[in-house]
């Protein structure tokens, strides 16, 4: 579906159907390709968050130690001084 139309019970055209299938086609394309790009970078399992850091410009991937070595990756100590907030310790 169109990202611009909200669900609803119009009735949608063959054309439009059409147009949003190779909309939704092209989006799976880019994220197909962007996985194979960053794939033997880090697990396979974490591939999906490492491609949606990337691909939508998210400036800080704050994680566990699998995305190290990652541009955006942080660890949680390191977020909180970037953002300058107010850390305590935890016993967690």
């Amino acid at each position: 579906m169109g990202k611009d139309r909200k669900i609803s019970e119009e009735k949608i055209t063959p054309e439009q159907l059409v147009n949003d299938l190779e909309m939704l086609e092209d989006e799976i394309k880019v994220f197909i390709d962007t996985s194979v790009k960053y794939r033997g970078l880090i697990k396979d399992k974490d591939l999906e968050q490492r491609v949606v850091v990337k691909e939508f410009g998210i400036k800080y991937l704050v994680y566990d130690r699998h995305f190290e070595g990652i541009e955006e990756y942080r660890t949680s100590r390191e977020f909180v001084l970037a953002m300058e907030l107010e850390a305590f310790e935890s016993d967690y």
